[in-house]
This record gives structure tokens, C-alpha cells and sequence, in this order.
């Protein structure tokens, strides 16, 4: 279990650094949107509030919750090869298994998962494992608006995380306020008519350039009504479809060292513990023709001449 474990143990490195990073954003280090008072178009004696701007923050940290997410599942898939090697007694080499994420229980049943991704899994680890699936205990045929009722699965969103990683960078992470403090005034050429009135779409969704943040009703006594407006916004940083980053990373992560843990028992046994020094094979273990000493430059790699 040392490779799932030390896979864990570096995903929660770069869990402490999304969390550094994303409290500097929060703490308003970096301002990640701008905002502009204007007349509402179409309707006498209001002013409005919108986005003048959005500033998403620096792709480092999506490269970084690229890594939490390749390691998390890394260390899952590490996990189903042991149990394999287990259930084959160290005597035939495990060749592609992996951590399966059945959505649905005929995913679950079917040739690939049972037959490919689990090869020579024991039947009681299988039970085990499929109670860490996304489709335990939810019906297949549940209805559109049931899914939506249903709670986050960190074992579905690390599946889909992690399938998107794997062939494109993670969307850049942006604000999705949960609650906003105007401060208003002073009033230019216009007065106050009226309470303002917060936009309540404005809330729970990525910012996003044009949205209307509040309106204010003025009584004009000018040519140029205008009136400064400073907002504080709370909110948390998500992935562009709102995806609240901070809060899923850690359920996902408290998700894969539970099952980790629930399997540790299983290979401190005395038979899993005759197979702890045996080679497990792979690409690295595979005889490979011997080059001379390198010089290395950079990325590139060039061969010694040969005295």
C-alpha cells in the first residue's frame, strides 16, 4: 500500500497549496472582478449595477488541481492493481486493471469492468469496492429531476474530473459569489427614490461579464445622474459550470483515503505479506538496451561521445 499512500500523502501537498493560493484570492489580493454603474437601459430613473470585468486567476493552479486529481485517482488505481496481485497470488502479472467508476449498475456488470478492470480481483474485495461506486444503491432509471435532488458523489466527480484532465487542462478557476455588501453613494446630479434591489441570479453562478449586480431607483435633479458604488463580495472559486473547488477537492480526498484505509487490513496479512518484495513488472522492469553516459542540456538529452 505505499505507492496509494505516498500518492495520497502528495495530493494533500497540492491541496494545501489550492487552498494558500485561493486565500490570497479571496482576501481580495487579486481583484477578480470589476464592476460600473450605468443607466438601465429601457427604464426612467433607475441606475444599475453590472460586470465590467472578469480576471481569471493565473492557469497555475488549475495545473496544480490537475495533480491532486491525477494523484487521487493514481492512488485508486494503484490500489485495485494490488488486489489483484493479491488474488493471483503474485503469480501472473496484472495488466490492465484500474479503479472502476460505474455510474450505473449495468456499467458496473459488464464485461469490461468485471472482466478487464477488475482481472483477478477476489469476489469479496469486488463487494468492497463497489460499495465505494457512484451507482451503490441509486437506481438506474431515476428520473432527470431525482438526479439533480441527488448530493454531490466525490467518487463520480473525481471520475469525471479526472477524465477531463487526462486530455485537456481543467477550466481556470473564477468567483461564484454567495453573497454581496453595496456600499452606495455619494450621488451625482441624481438622488436616491427607493431601496436597491440585489439581482438574486447574481449569486451561486460563476461572474460573468454584463450581469446586472443591483439596481438603485434615482430621482434625476441633473444632466449627468451618476453615483459611486463599492461592492464586497464573498463568494468561493469554482470551475466554469460552478463546480466549487475547495469544498469537493476535500470531499473527494476524505473519499479516497477512506477507501484506502477500509483495504490497508487486507495486506498485512501473512499471504499479502509474502508478496510484498516481489517485482510487479511494467514498462520500467522491461530489459532495455544500455546507453552510454549522457550529458544532459535542458530538456534535451544528448549522448557522450565515446572515447
Amino acid at each position: 500500500m505505499a505507492g496509494c499512500q505516498e500518492k495520497l500523502w502528495r495530493a494533500h501537498e497540492h491541496f494545501d497549496v489550492l487552498q494558500e493560493e485561493i486565500a490570497r484570492l479571496q482576501t481580495g489580493e487579486v481583484q477578480l472582478a470589476t464592476f460600473r454603474t450605468e443607466r438601465k437601459p429601457d427604464t426612467p430613473g433607475t441606475l444599475q449595477t453590472v460586470v465590467a470585468s472578469v480576471t481569471e486567476p493565473d492557469l497555475r493552479l488549475a495545473t496544480v488541481l490537475g495533480d491532486m486529481i491525477h494523484n487521487l485517482r493514481s492512488s485508486l488505481d494503484n490500489l485495485v492493481f494490488e488486489l489483484a496481485f493479491l488474488g493471483m497470488r503474485g503469480q501472473k502479472i496484472p495488466k490492465r486493471t484500474a479503479f472502476p467508476s460505474s455510474l450505473t449498475r449495468k456499467d458496473w456488470h459488464s464485461a469490461r469492468v468485471q472482466k478487464v478492470l477488475l482481472e483477478g480481483v477476489l469476489q469479496k474485495h469486488r463487494a468492497l469496492l463497489y460499495q465505494a461506486q457512484p451507482c451503490y444503491r441509486k437506481r438506474d432509471s431515476a428520473s432527470d429531476r431525482a438526479r439533480r435532488r441527488r448530493k454531490r458523489n466525490p467518487a463520480a466527480d473525481l471520475h469525471h474530473l479526472w477524465n477531463e484532465d487526462k486530455h485537456r487542462m481543467v477550466l481556470p478557476f473564477v468567483l461564484t459569489p454567495f453573497q454581496v455588501e453595496p456600499t452606495i453613494g455619494p450621488f451625482h446630479h441624481c438622488r436616491p427614490d427607493g431601496e436597491p434591489t440585489i439581482n438574486i441570479d447574481f449569486l451561486g453562478k460563476p461572474v460573468e461579464v454584463g450581469t446586472e449586480v443591483l439596481t438603485i431607483p434615482v430621482r434625476v435633479i441633473g444632466d449627468e445622474p451618476r453615483m459611486t458604488v463599492r461592492l464586497k463580495t464573498d463568494g468561493e472559486i469554482s470551475l466554469r459550470n460552478g463546480f466549487p473547488v475547495l469544498d469537493a477537492m476535500m470531499n473527494i480526498g476524505n473519499y479516497v483515503r477512506a477507501i484506502i484505509a477500509r483495504f490497508e487490513p487486507i495486506f498485512d496479512t501473512p499471504q499479502a505479506r509474502r508478496l510484498w518484495g516481489l517485482p510487479r513488472g511494467g514498462w520500467v522492469e522491461r530489459q532495455r538496451p544500455v546507453l552510454g553516459p549522457t550529458i544532459r542540456q535542458g530538456w534535451r538529452i544528448t549522448e557522450a561521445p565515446r572515447s
